[in-house]
C-alpha cells in the first residue's frame, strides 16, 4: 500500500499524479491498497520520494548509502577527519 509522505490529502494525490503521470483514480487505488504501482511508476515515486526510496531499499534488504541522511553523516565524518589531519600536520610543522 502506498502512503503519501504528507498524509492522504488531495494535495498528496495530485503530487503523486504529477510525479507519475497517472490518473487520480489510480492513485486512490494505490493508497487504498487495491492496486500497486507498475515498475515504471514505482521508479517515478522513488525518484521523488525519500520515503518510498527507503521503503523499497528496506524491502530489498539493501543498505541506503545514498540517502541524504547517510550522505550528511559521511560528510560530517569526512570534515572531522580533515580537521584531525590538518591539526596533525600543523603539529608536525611546529615540532
Amino acid at each position: 500500500m502506498i502512503r503519501p509522505e504528507f498524509g492522504g490529502s488531495h494535495k498528496s494525490e495530485k503530487t503523486m499524479m504529477r510525479w507519475t503521470g497517472i490518473s487520480g483514480r489510480t492513485v486512490k487505488n494505490w493508497v487504498s491498497g487495491q492496486r500497486g504501482p507498475s515498475g515504471v511508476h514505482h521508479i517515478s515515486l522513488m525518484r521523488n520520494s525519500d520515503e518510498v526510496f527507503e521503503a523499497v531499499l528496506n524491502m530489498a534488504a539493501r543498505r541506503a548509502e545514498g540517502t541524504p541522511e547517510n550522505i550528511a553523516a559521511v560528510r560530517i565524518h569526512l570534515l572531522d577527519s580533515l580537521a584531525l589531519l590538518a591539526a596533525k600536520t600543523a603539529n608536525t610543522r611546529t615540532a
